[in-house]
């Protein structure tokens, strides 16, 4: 289906008219052009691009459409694309238009999948390193909210344990933004925490589920957490959109369920289930959102919702939130405490077991590229290796040890020994 054929989608300005590239490897596949509901044009490819002329009026709003269906077979709809292409005067503030050409502005867009199975797409697990300056994010935590100490020394209550970080990162950043964002780098916990508290950063949805995920394993390794990606169409298209959102699962009693500490809500049906991201996405495919009751959670700060998703429009035409619940990608968590993995990569070495320390050093350095304690640690695996090659990475590793730390003693004294 949609997702295995890969619809790579582009939007162009050429001559002052606008084009839509559709690149459909792997099977042959019809093409049909709708203006406002009514066929216009139809196409079909096998394995090459085609392109469409994105129709546009200055006295009204075109929606275009775009379906594409599989020629073999069922001729099933693969998937379908639409655009609302409107003049300036017919643009309503609620279109947050996307792209200008000309006089015309390409309005939010949706690309719909309408086959559940080939609504997920994968990814390998993501690496949290826990424990190092845990005393440190404790301390942190608990000036702002006293009693979070007590209810994480207790078992369980992981929705109460949610919303008291969710409720601490409130308490120490001021708001979200593309400006000096911090999502990606690649920093310590403590060093996020400081710059959001510092107001000397800010992060986007994907930055605030890491760190509300990081801290959370840090505050209660017992928790069960995954990534959760939701996109409005995949592959996204390129400088088109703000198309995706980035938000948790927790686990209770074996059942997942989907958790946004960005905007501050959770979900549950009328009878008071907990949805995940897929039921929100199967609720929003059968038209059935109605359904959802969204919980809100209280914060110091902002004073009031800001943002009401009761009153969002259900129209997956116009930008709302659930109009990302339509593919979903979902992201495992491998997660390892670092003084536990130091231990043992320290003991292998001892051992002469130095494939194994490798391994297990190179897995703390995929979530931490920067730490010293492991880099010093890999340095010395590659010198007790013994060859040329390992000899160079082991001088290249203990150079970039002494970038990130001038004066640190095993460095210096490893470095001694190379070049003696």
């Amino acid at each position: 289906m949609i997702s295995n054929t890969k619809i790579t989608i582009k939007v162009a300005e050429k001559k002052n008219e606008v084009s839509l590239s559709l690149l459909i490897p792997g099977q042959p596949v019809k093409v049909i052009k709708e203006i406002n509901g009514e066929f216009t044009e139809e196409r079909t490819c096998d394995s090459q691009n085609i392109i469409f002329k994105i129709t546009g009026s200055s006295d009204g709003v075109l929606r275009n459409t775009f379906k594409v269906y599989g020629i073999s077979g069922d001729c099933d709809l693969l998937g379908e694309i639409t655009f609302d292409y409107v003049s300036e005067s017919f643009l309503r503030n609620s279109n947050q238009y996307v792209l200008k050409y000309g006089y015309m502005y390409i309005t939010r867009c949706t690309f719909i999948l309408p086959h559940p199975q080939d609504n997920k797409i994968s990814r390998p697990d993501d690496i949290v390193v826990i424990g190092k300056n845990r005393q440190e994010i404790i301390e942190m935590v608990s000036h702002h909210i006293p009693a979070i100490t007590g209810l994480f020394d207790q078992p369980g209550k992981y929705l109460e344990k949610a919303d008291a970080i969710t409720k601490f990162l409130y308490e120490i950043m001021d708001d979200f933004g593309l400006s000096n964002a911090i999502d990606g780098q690649d920093l310590l916990l403590t060093e996020k925490l400081k710059i959001l508290k510092e107001k000397k950063g800010k992060v986007l949805c994907q930055g605030m589920r890491d760190i509300f995920i990081e801290l959370f394993l840090f505050l209660d390794d017992t928790v069960k957490l995954r990534k959760c990606n939701v996109f409005r169409y995949f592959p996204e298209i390129e400088n088109v959109m703000l198309n995706s959102h980035a938000l948790l699962e927790i686990n209770i009693a074996d059942e997942w369920f989907a958790y946004d500490p960005t905007f501050r809500v959770y979900f549950s049906d009328k009878n008071g289930k907990l949805l995940s991201a897929s039921d929100i996405c199967d609720l929003r495919r059968d038209e059935n959102l109605g359904r959802i009751v969204v919980i809100h959670i209280k914060t110091s700060k902002p004073k009031s919702d800001d943002f009401e998703l009761e009153k969002d429009p259900f129209d997956p035409y116009n930008y709302n939130y659930f109009s990302t619940f339509n593919v979903i990608q979902y992201i495992g968590l491998q997660v390892y405490d670092y003084y536990i993995e130091l231990e043992k990569s320290e003991k292998l070495i001892q051992e002469n077991e130095l494939e194994e320390a490798e391994i297990i050093i190179n897995t703390v350095l995929l979530a931490n590229k920067n730490d010293i304690e492991m880099l010093n640690n890999l340095a010395v695996v590659k010198i007790l290796q013994g060859g040329p090659g390992e000899l160079n990475d082991a001088s290249s590793i203990l150079e970039y040890v002494l970038k990130l730390d001038p004066k640190n003693e095993v460095a210096l004294e490893n470095k001694r020994y190379l070049e003696g």
